[in-house]
């Protein structure tokens, strides 16, 4: 029964933890050290064919030195501001608010069965049993929570939602649509739509085929500890995306990250 258990949390891992590492872009500070890595290198390879450099031209800030220290200071911002305008304020909100619905329906469809083990007072579950329910929350927390909602999910639906422009010529489709729109589900490159489509519908698949099998096998146990888990990382994006939508809203500034629009 516990090897059960621990096999199925650790698949539930492997596969979170590849869809987080597989389709999340490396923050700004990350990408800034990697340039700085080429720049480097490539000034390494100059110095041994230029053997005169003068001492001004060593004082000089190059365009790569500027670029590097732009990209460190636009950590959470692009540049971009936020038009405050009818269109844009209230298409956001209905896209924004109607992916957090989503996740909120997520986040209420697995709680009851999480909290069970809690109602009965601790009783049915063993020390070791406590010590991979709490380990799956923490886990899912960091993998579904964190690297795939917070640093990828929340700022892809705030990115999208922000761009929203009634000058656009399917303006009305978007606006309408606005919760699949901010989601990638449509109006992207094909690189963005097959991530939307995987993380999306990969997860929910999923949650799905392993929560109908442990009913069928009446692992009831493993069901209460795998939506344990799955709560936690809904409960943890659903406040990443409100905080920094909100944050948007207030500062005027979307996040620095890639929409994936079509050219």
């Amino acid at each position: 029964m516990m090897i059960s258990i621990l096999v199925r949390c650790l698949l539930v891992t492997g596969f979170l933890f590849s869809l987080a590492c597989g389709f999340c872009q490396p923050p700004a500070f990350t990408r800034a050290m990697m340039t700085a890595k080429s720049s480097s290198s490539l000034s390494i390879i100059k110095s041994k064919f230029t053997p005169f450099v003068t001492p001004e031209s060593t004082c000089l800030p190059t365009k790569k030195t500027t670029t590097l220290l732009s990209s460190l200071s636009s950590d959470n911002d692009d540049g971009t501001s936020f038009a405050r305008k009818p269109f844009t304020v209230l298409g956001s909100l209905w896209g924004t608010g109607g992916t957090l619905c989503l996740l909120l329906q997520a986040f209420k469809y697995n709680l009851p069965s999480a909290l069970e083990p809690l109602r009965q007072g601790g009783m049915v579950f063993s020390p070791l049993q406590w010590s991979i329910y709490a380990a799956t929350v923490v886990i899912f927390a960091l993998g579904q929570g964190n690297r795939c909602l917070q640093l990828k999910f929340a700022p892809l639906v705030v990115k999208r939602a922000c761009s929203l422009d009634d000058k656009n010529s399917n303006a009305i489709v978007h606006g309408l649509l606005a919760p699949l729109y901010v989601m990638g589900l449509f109006h992207g490159t094909k690189q963005r739509l097959i991530k939307s489509y995987s993380l999306i519908f990969g997860t929910a698949a999923l949650q799905i085929a392993l929560q109908k099998g442990m009913v069928l096998s009446g692992a009831s146990q493993s069901l209460s500890i795998l939506n344990a888990g799955f709560a936690a990382g809904f409960g943890w994006g659903i406040v990443s995306l409100a905080c920094l939508y909100l944050s948007s809203m207030l500062t005027g500034k979307t996040p620095n990250y890639d929409a994936g629009f079509p050219e």
